[in-house]
């Protein structure tokens, strides 16, 4: 009897890209994309993210995302409209470079939104950003974005307990 997927996680290229890295931070994402493909959790992929990991993907990754697919753990997803969530953050009254940072990630919060609101990427940048100046923007509701590299968020231990919603990982807080 074949175990039942947990959940559904959008990759971020930068994980595909530092794992073909001899580092702390190669060594951390290939231990995390492991342990992702033996815990029977899938990949989400859309187009966009494909082209990014297609660009930037490690050797590794892309073995690792080949046996994700053949395992049947790589789900392919159609896009959701990014539209509104683009022009919210630019019409947000932050520089450019931060404009430039939150834009170019929107691709993983709306495949997020479209699968099961979890986000894996090394960008802290972007994170924060999203964190510090996302209250106009509700498309954030529910996306937890989790760092493998940041011991506070402990993301061994989040796959452990099979990706649970956890405020700390929150980008942000539901408004009622």
């Amino acid at each position: 009897m074949s175990k039942p997927f947990k959940k559904q996680l959008v990759i971020d290229a930068s994980i595909a890209r530092a794992a073909g890295f001899k580092s702390v931070r190669g060594v951390t994402c290939i231990e995390f994309m492991e342990r992702v493909r033996d815990i029977c959790n899938q990949l989400v992929m859309t187009e966009k993210i494909h082209e990014e990991w297609n660009r930037n993907a490690s050797k590794y990754a892309f073995q690792w995302a080949a046996s994700m697919k053949s395992l049947g753990k790589l789900r392919d997803l159609e896009a959701g409209d990014p539209t509104t969530l683009l022009k919210k953050i630019e019409s947000l009254e932050i520089g450019d470079a931060q404009k430039r940072a939150m834009l170019k990630d929107v691709c993983l919060i709306v495949a997020a939104k479209s699968s099961e609101c979890r986000v894996v990427s090394l960008d802290e940048e972007a994170r924060e950003l999203y964190r510090k100046f996302g209250d106009p923007l509700q498309e954030l509701n529910g996306v937890l974005w989790i760092n493998p590299e940041k011991q506070d968020d402990d993301a061994m231990g989040w796959l452990e307990r099979g990706t649970p919603s956890e405020d700390a990982l929150l980008l942000r807080q539901k408004q009622a």
